[in-house]
């Protein structure tokens, strides 16, 4: 009976003790299996935030190149900025002087012989002119010579002074005389007119080659002007002049 009580007792502490030991193998199975899900969570976490697609992080470079231009420029607004060199726009004085003329070339001479210490610094300048020469009246080229020849006859028996061109851009025309003013070369061509002889009046040139003299600074005075015009026994009013013009430089 005391054998039996004995076995009973054995087992039931065997039976706790393995009751034990069972459940604390579970907890621990439990704590150690929690621990490698955290270990494997936080991994894979990690690796989620390290891992990029390329064109994600293309997307983070650009964005943080335009915002470093963006501080960039920023740090620049904020800067003192260095001043502007400012050009004046105001025209610059340009030196002018008055030129009297023109003159026949070798008048210029004894203008500057008269003129004395005043000669010095005043420039004599060339330039071409066009001359008038007067007005021609003429009658149209006829086609032929046998043509300007019978319209010549019959002028002359009327006694209209005329004469045969006989050569250049009138050629076989007939001039009717040569004016050095206009309105005697008018007043004429009205009376041929009358008379049923139509003409044309054409302008007479030449181009010569004409002194001036050029005036500056203390020489432009008006005394200057009235012992030329003394000097070459012409009035004042004669001499033409230019005021105010940009100074010609000497060669």
């Amino acid at each position: 009976m005391n054998k039996m009580r004995w076995f009973f007792w054995t087992l039931l502490m065997l039976n706790a003790v393995a009751a034990y030991w069972f459940s604390g193998a579970a907890d621990h199975r439990r704590d150690v299996v929690s621990d490698l899900t955290s270990v494997n969570r936080a991994g894979q976490g990690a690796e989620v935030k390290e891992l990029q697609l390329w064109g994600e992080s293309s997307a983070a470079d650009e964005q943080k190149v335009v915002a470093e231009e963006a501080n960039q420029q920023q740090l620049e607004k904020m800067s003192p900025a260095e001043p502007e060199q400012h050009v004046s726009d105001m025209p610059v004085d340009e030196e002018v002087c008055r030129q009297l003329g023109p003159f026949e070339p070798q008048m210029v001479a004894k203008i500057l012989l008269v003129l004395g210490d005043r000669a010095n610094g005043i420039l004599v300048i060339n330039k071409e002119e066009v001359v008038s020469e007067g007005f021609w009246l003429i009658m149209q080229p006829r086609e032929t010579r046998a043509e300007a020849e019978l319209l010549l006859k019959s002028l002359h028996d009327r006694n209209i002074e005329s004469y045969l061109i006989t050569d250049g851009e009138y050629e076989n025309g007939v001039t009717l005389g040569v004016f050095s003013g206009k309105e005697n070369a008018d007043s004429y061509q009205d009376k041929l007119l009358a008379e049923g002889v139509e003409s044309v009046l054409i302008p007479r040139t030449k181009v010569e080659k004409k002194a001036w003299v050029q005036l500056k600074g203390d020489n432009n005075d008006e005394n200057t002007l009235s012992d030329i015009a003394a000097t070459l026994g012409i009035e004042e009013s004669a001499i033409r002049q230019e005021e105010s013009i940009p100074c010609e430089m000497s060669n």
